[in-house]
């Protein structure tokens, strides 16, 4: 073998081990899932129930930035900008007046959030929702401006919300915002509704569309979990779902698509097991009056060829109200006295 040959043996064995290590290396880096809050009205009235008291809100912050949390938004997660270390999304739905004091606080504590705003709601005075010029005055603190639809309708019920939002939601708050934030890339889901033709279409309008499936983010798919925010759940839950997201490790993946109508559900089994540990957590309100809690699935769960099949039509019947037809939930498991969430987080429709 001539030495020119030998050369370019070399070099090709050089980059066969080089392509071998990075991929070892991508393997062996642990993966960052994000927990992501969502939070709407806030009260300085602990127990009036009809919003998250102001105070508890800067206990929260102050726990979390005393513990090295950073705040991010997604676009910085997809660019790599603000990785790695302990991040945190902070959301607010419905573009309650209340925000903005709710902005004075993160500001306290170095954290920015994204302002999920209704469109149609907003006008020059308002005594409930945001004003196009306090709305202008979180763009310039650095918060994001988002959208959340265009009338806070349910866009899988109503044609003309679901073509407004996509017609002129996103036109409407670049307006305002001007140029302190060039593009509106979020969106929030009315009410966390949606189908699997909602997102492929609007997905053309927005590049990332926030749910309230409960659960982390995995810093890729457009659809972002987020964990509802209610005032009668204990803050320690919170604290938890939080930290978890450093352990986070999902055991089982949806195998039905994500927003379809059907009685069954299937996952497929990544890894063993105990099936009766498995639950279903979800953030609708059960008919005892309570959100963010678990259910035994008992025996609408069972295991075929490593696919888990769940009967949550069954599932809903027993633990939600008869005209319950959607849920926005993760499956879990009961551990030290928390929860461990097993998957992301998903929504399904049941037939009627």
């Amino acid at each position: 073998m001539n030495l020119r040959k030998s050369y370019l043996l070399f070099r090709l064995i050089i980059g066969v081990l080089l392509l071998a290590l990075s991929h070892w290396h991508s393997l062996a880096q642990p993966k960052t899932y994000i927990p992501v809050l969502c939070y709407h009205g806030f009260t300085d009235d602990y127990k009036s129930g009809r919003g998250e008291p102001y105070e508890r809100f800067e206990t929260f912050l102050k726990h979390l930035s005393e513990n090295g949390y950073e705040s991010c938004f997604p676009e910085e997660v997809v660019s790599k900008a603000k990785l790695p270390g302990k991040k945190v999304i902070f959301t607010f739905d419905d573009g309650s007046k209340s925000h903005v004091r709710a902005a004075q606080i993160l500001n306290k504590y170095g954290f920015k959030g994204i302002f999920f705003v209704i469109p149609e709601r907003i006008a020059e005075t308002h005594e409930r929702f945001l004003t196009k010029r306090e709305i202008q005055l979180l763009a310039e603190q650095g918060h994001l401006i988002g959208a959340h639809g265009f009338q806070h309708k349910s866009m899988v019920d109503s044609a003309v919300e679901f073509r407004r939002s996509q017609e002129a939601s996103e036109e409407i708050l670049r307006t305002i915002v001007g140029e302190k934030q060039h593009t509106i890339s979020d969106f929030a889901f009315p009410f966390g509704y949606y189908n699997d033709q909602i997102v492929k279409e609007l997905r053309h309008n927005f590049k990332y569309l926030h749910t309230v499936n409960p659960g982390y983010w995995d810093g890729n798919s457009i659809l972002i979990p987020r964990i509802l925010i209610d005032s009668h759940t204990d803050m320690e839950f919170y604290i938890d779902y939080v930290n978890g997201s450093m352990k986070f490790n999902p055991t089982v993946s949806l195998v039905t698509e994500d927003g379809t109508t059907s009685d069954i559900v299937e996952f497929g089994l990544n890894s063993e097991i105990n099936l009766d540990k498995i639950e279903l957590f979800s953030v609708s309100r059960d008919t005892s009056g309570r959100i963010n809690v678990s259910h035994a699935l008992g025996n609408n769960l069972s295991l075929e060829n490593r696919v888990i099949r769940i009967n949550i039509k069954n599932h809903l019947r027993r633990y939600y109200s008869p005209e319950r037809r959607v849920i926005s939930y993760a499956l879990v498991s009961k551990e030290n006295g928390g929860i461990k969430f097993l998957t992301f987080g998903h929504l399904h429709w049941v037939t009627e």
